[in-house]
């Protein structure tokens, strides 16, 4: 196993995310962005790049069976209202939050980190 492989699927294997708990806060929340640290959650910059729609849907096919995947998994970053070149990475269900509104979300994100 590559551990190097950043993928949903390399990742899923190698227990590094918990694909089921991710499924859940993608229908509730919506999002996990690179600044969250929950549990089996843990996403980075380069994990975010690697994260595709086509392995969310084959892992959701293969690991959540008889289950309507009713999530259109999206990514993005922002560095609006925080230093350029520093922005906060998200993977978000666009079933639950807008594009626009993630863009919002990782701006307030961005916002409180700089004044912490």
């Amino acid at each position: 196993m590559d551990r190097f492989d950043l993928s949903l699927i390399g990742r899923v294997r190698r227990g590094e995310l918990n694909f089921e708990r991710l499924v859940e806060v993608l229908s509730e929340r919506g999002h996990v962005t690179d600044v969250d640290h929950e549990e089996g959650l843990s996403f980075i910059r380069s994990s975010v790049n690697q994260t595709h729609r086509e392995d969310f849907d084959a892992l959701f096919k293969l690991l959540m069976p008889g289950r309507i995947n009713d999530i259109d998994l999206r990514t993005t970053a922002s560095s609006e209202g925080t230093h350029p070149g520093t922005p906060t990475y998200a993977v978000f269900n666009a079933n639950v939050i807008s594009y626009d509104a993630m863009m919002a979300t990782l701006a307030d994100m961005n916002r409180a980190g700089a004044q912490d």
